[in-house]
């Protein structure tokens, strides 16, 4: 079961647009896998809507108003959608989420995999986004991702299997986020494989002498 959400803050940031490409990316990653959080960005949108009804008529060109009105007729098709969304099952395992399709292919097979330490490996995601490093974590049961600090913020989603996290267990469609004040490694031991979608906006930073090779391979 899902237990750990993007927070409210970020859904409200990704609603309203002002998230950067990757961090979006594994945000609606995520809200694919997840069912409660389509349910809060579909609320969002709502007291989104409402607020906009109770401000103030401003005068818009003719262009904008008849734009406007064209749209229209495309809402009740966004409203059946938003259901859709809400019922909507979980990903097939095995299978990439559409969110990544386009990227990765339906079974990941436009990626080059590289082997990072013993029983994991990554592959970086295709995406334009200079800022942000966009990349996928495999690894099988009993491996382990050593220990680490953080320069910058990191947001994960999990696409299959699972692994823990100070003694905090995280499973298929939960969502994890890090800041630069926060130090961890993950142990991969409550199934039998991991898949995740990783972002980064700054590197990581290995300080044990057996891992400081990685410090070069996680740069942005």
């Amino acid at each position: 079961m899902i237990t750990s959400h993007p927070a409210p803050e970020l859904l409200l940031d990704h609603v309203n647009g002002q998230l950067p490409p990757a961090v979006a990316l594994v945000i609606d990653t995520h809200l694919e896998l997840c069912w409660a959080c389509r349910a809060a960005v579909a609320e969002i949108e709502v007291l989104g809507g409402a607020l906009l009804e109770s401000l103030s008529p401003v005068a818009v060109s003719q262009d904008l108003l008849d734009s406007t009105l064209a749209k229209l007729g495309t809402q009740d098709a966004v409203q059946l959608e938003r259901g859709a969304l809400t019922r909507r099952a979980t990903v097939a395992a095995n299978r990439a989420p559409r969110t990544l399709t386009p990227l990765v292919g339906k079974d990941y097979e436009r990626l080059t995999w590289n082997r990072i330490v013993e029983g994991v490996e990554e592959a970086r995601v295709p995406l334009t986004d200079s800022t942000h490093r966009v990349t996928l974590l495999r690894a099988r049961r009993g491996s382990r991702f050593p220990f680490h600090d953080h320069a910058g913020n990191e947001y994960l989603a999990v696409l299959e299997g699972g692994f823990c996290c100070n003694d905090r267990p995280f499973v298929k469609g939960d969502f994890a986020s890090c800041e630069t004040s926060e130090s961890h490694g993950l142990t991969m031991d409550t199934h039998d494989a991991c898949l995740c979608l990783l972002v980064l906006d700054g590197p990581l930073l290995f300080p044990a002498a057996e891992d400081t090779a990685l410090n070069e391979v996680f740069r942005l």
